[in-house]
């Protein structure tokens, strides 16, 4: 009958929406690996300062810093941080192959030098700040209250810093290919659901 939907239409439509769905859903939440400095690399060249202010940071996400053998990646609490002191690393990278990856794997400020002579005083330094995605973070917390700060627990150690968010938004932290692939898939469902053939 004329007017009716073919139910085999109908369920193929159905579903391919899910899936797409689905898709689109895991493909948000995809973790994203942060090149320190970018092209400059782990470098005295690099100002850190402006490309950690111009990323957003999450759970899950990766540092990776590319270097020669000029220079080391150590990791220190806030207090060892702000005086270059590197006696008491928390960990220490100093990777043959001239690329370290470091896990966030919690929310809290993480503090990064190198460990080399003067390097951290020349201000090869960077501090991030890890944020809770956006889906996990809690919903009574006020966005407009000022920075707090106390101790942030960091592969069992403590760092002292602020805890609130510096408002970056979480589309910076999605890079532009996880965007496309994004977009992609939600063409793609549409595609299959007015071209292809129905059986």
């Amino acid at each position: 009958m004329e007017g009716l939907a073919n139910p085999v239409s109908t369920a193929k439509t159905m579903m391919i929406i899910i899936v797409s769905a689905i898709l689109f859903r895991c493909v948000s939440a995809v973790s994203v690996n942060h090149t320190v400095g970018e092209s400059s690399g782990w470098s005295l060249s690099s100002n850190l300062t402006l490309w950690s202010a111009s990323n957003s940071f999450f759970v899950n996400d990766s540092l990776v810093f590319s270097y020669t053998p000029d220079y080391d990646v150590i990791e220190l609490s806030k207090p060892d941080f702000d005086t270059c002191r590197i006696n008491s690393p928390l960990s220490t990278h100093d990777d043959e192959s001239g690329q370290t990856v470091i896990l966030l794997s919690q929310p809290g400020w993480r503090y990064f030098v190198c460990g080399r002579p003067h390097h951290c005083s020349m201000g090869l330094k960077l501090s991030v700040h890890v944020q809770d995605h956006p889906t996990t973070k809690n919903p009574n917390e006020d966005e407009d209250q000022p920075f707090n700060t106390g101790t942030t627990p960091v592969n069992g150690n403590t760092v002292s810093g602020p805890h609130k968010s510096l408002g970056f938004s979480y589309f910076n932290a999605v890079t532009s290919g996880t965007f496309l692939l994004q977009l992609s898939i939600t063409f793609l469902g549409i595609f299959c659901i007015f071209w292809l053939p129905i059986a």
